[in-house]
């Protein structure tokens, strides 16, 4: 294994079957996510899922640019988001009733089936490339499928009209670390190579679902290798890998700059007995905090000067 095959994302092409592809290898970036939340297991499932899915979404991202996937529905987690920055930068959270959570059934739900916790609504893929000049992208769709990774193909299907391949694994081993894997291909426009063998999706396809969970988890199993052992026929070719990292891009001036967007009576509302106001980071779980008074004199004499 190579420092490369863990923590990872990578481009790749089948050549001969004009099909493109990205295969995501992660260990410590979504153990780190999903332990800073401590989610019970079928949200903390997921919100990994959720992270890894963005970054098999995420190949066009320019360096400063965010890929952000959410899905907003009206089940027991309402809201599950991931983003990923062109650096390779992954976080991810989720907001869910704990009651309503206790009232569902998990034991008679297989994993593949967790998203029925979002119940009835929808997925949107929001592309910001970043920069003045640059247009936002957001694509949007109803959730159907029992599955994200169903969701997403019929967000392709029904929306993009791009033929979609995906297989992801998620597991939390015995000492409770967490690693994922997944694979997705897609289809080009015949007219990039148009003598393809129109066999050639169905075949990928077929290669693709052989791929086993455990060979997506095998860490000791380098990611080139087992493109080579699913595609070698089809003419591989990968790209360099990209490094992933969990990390947030909260910070306190960004949270002071939420605060100051708000009215004084809403600031006002947020702040304790003490006059401290509190908040909490939803993607790292770390907390900040600020005076109310001295905010309130520091919007109202921004100049810096003792009145």
């Amino acid at each position: 294994m190579t420092t490369n095959d863990m923590d990872m994302v990578e481009t790749f092409f089948l050549e001969d079957s004009n099909l493109r592809g990205r295969i995501v290898r992660l260990g410590r970036a979504v153990n780190d996510i999903l332990h800073t939340h401590a989610y019970p297991a079928p949200v903390a499932t997921l919100t990994g899922q959720a992270a890894v899915m963005a970054l098999l979404l995420s190949s066009m991202l320019k360096d400063d640019g965010i890929f952000t996937l959410q899905a907003q529905g009206d089940g027991p987690v309402g809201t599950l988001v991931a983003d990923i920055t062109g650096h390779g930068n992954v976080r991810a959270c989720a907001r869910f009733d704990q009651d309503r959570l206790d009232r569902w059934e998990a034991d008679e739900v297989p994993e593949t089936a967790y998203m029925g916790l979002i119940g009835r609504g929808h997925m949107v893929f929001t592309i910001d490339q970043g920069g003045e000049n640059t247009e936002r992208y957001q694509g949007v769709v109803e959730l159907k499928g029992g599955t994200l990774v169903e969701c997403v193909q019929h967000y392709f299907t029904q929306s993009e009209q791009i033929a979609t391949g995906l297989r992801l694994a998620l597991r939390r081993d015995d000492d409770g670390h967490w690693h994922a894997g997944a694979i997705l291909l897609q289809k080009m426009p015949d007219t990039a190579k148009p003598d393809v063998d129109p066999d050639a999706w169905n075949r990928a396809m077929v290669l693709l679902q052989s791929c086993t969970d455990d060979e997506l988890l095998d860490a000791d199993l380098p990611v080139n290798d087992l493109l080579y052992r699913l595609f070698h026929q089809e003419g591989v070719r990968a790209q360099e890998p990209q490094p992933v990292r969990h990390q947030c891009r909260c910070s306190a001036d960004r949270v002071e700059n939420v605060l100051v967007a708000m009215s004084s009576e809403e600031r006002l509302d947020l702040a304790e007995e003490d006059g401290k106001i509190s908040v909490k980071c939803e993607f790292c779980s770390r907390e900040y905090k600020f005076d109310a008074a001295e905010l309130e004199h520091k919007l109202n004499n921004p100049s810096g000067v003792v009145q």
